[in-house]
């Protein structure tokens, strides 16, 4: 006897409350009950997790199988599956001591994060090192720093022409006691 189970997006989802499986709560009126499961095999089957995204993944002749997911590309090496090991226990020795400090009874005014310490420090008090001086970032400097120099000045000199051209023309009295011009 074959049986076809229903896909994750189809499959009736239950809400859990004190232990026990409920399916939804009608409205009333909302019309005839729906009819009991069938009692046969599928009905004692217990409900799995839909496969993951890298399972359900299926190669394309259009597209090329990303690295990650391409089984002739992983690095299963002693050496990698130490250093792996190594980083992964060092993780968790952090996330303990961090947790720890958290739930403790009587904390700390402030609770060191390492990781988090590393990070403030690398986009803080650590810029040079990962600043390259390039054509591009010297024009934009010189941009950013002359332009609006230069721009100013270019107005604040243009205005005082004009208005210096429009008093030798006599179109303008001057003011005798003008503090700005």
């Amino acid at each position: 006897m074959n049986f076809t189970l229903l896909p994750a997006h189809r499959a009736p989802r239950r809400r859990f409350r004190e232990g026990r499986a409920l399916l939804p709560q009608r409205a009333r009126g909302a019309g005839p009950a729906p009819p009991p499961l069938p009692a046969g095999p599928l009905s004692k089957m217990a409900w799995a997790p839909p496969p993951s995204a890298a399972k359900l993944y299926r190669p394309n002749r259009f597209v090329s199988l990303p690295a990650e997911l391409d089984p002739a590309t992983f690095d299963t090496s002693p050496e990698k599956l130490r250093a792996e090991t190594e980083r992964l226990a060092i993780r968790s020795r952090l996330k303990r001591q961090y947790l720890l400090q958290l739930n403790d009874p009587s904390p700390p005014a402030v609770i060191e994060n390492p990781a988090l310490i590393r990070w403030v420090h690398a986009k803080s008090q650590n810029v040079y090192p990962t600043f390259r001086l390039t054509p591009r970032t010297s024009f934009l400097g010189a941009v950013y720093g002359l332009g609006p120099l230069l721009f100013w000045i270019f107005v604040l000199k243009a205005d005082r022409d004009r208005k210096e051209k429009r008093i030798q023309e006599g179109k303008l009295k001057r003011s005798p006691f003008s503090v700005f011009f």
